[in-house]
């Protein structure tokens, strides 16, 4: 696979952000993103994840999860984050 080195002032654009950095041609066409690098403590948390796996959802059942939120997004005044996780929980509860 080819491959592309920073220059020292795109790493530093790339190491002092909070969050994905676009990545453009010269035409100014967007490529994609890239992400500072991963903390020791995120790395972390990722193998403690692998090592503790919560449920899993096939693609249809989250596609059913999805269109159920957008239906009460809505349909419902007021939808707030904890309404949607109550949702979530509701149709969790109800499924095989």
């Amino acid at each position: 696979m080819p491959e592309i080195q920073l220059t020292a002032e795109q790493w530093q654009v790339v190491s002092a952000s909070s969050g994905p950095v676009k990545v453009c041609a010269p035409t100014g066409q967007r490529l994609g993103e890239i992400g500072p690098p991963l903390t020791e403590e995120e790395i972390a948390e990722f193998r403690h994840r692998v090592a503790t796996p919560g449920p899993t959802y096939t693609w249809a059942q989250t596609l059913r999860h999805l269109k159920l939120l957008d239906e009460a997004l809505k349909n419902e005044p007021g939808y707030t984050k904890e309404r949607m996780f109550e949702i979530l929980e509701e149709i969790r509860t109800r499924e095989p």
